[in-house]
């Protein structure tokens, strides 16, 4: 779900090796935070942290 929805909001610019990067970039952050992080939603992060 996290990759098709980071595929769906970089469209064109989509890469399946930038998406990996990404997401290693970030460590290990718990996955619902990850996910926030990766779709650049801070709406939740109060939530998740």
């Amino acid at each position: 779900k996290l990759r098709e929805d980071y595929k769906a909001q970089e469209g064109d610019k989509f890469s399946l090796k930038k998406f990996h990067d990404e997401m290693l970039d970030h460590g290990m952050p718990a996955i619902r935070l990850l996910r926030e992080i990766m779709l650049r939603d801070k709406a939740k992060w109060d939530e998740v942290l």
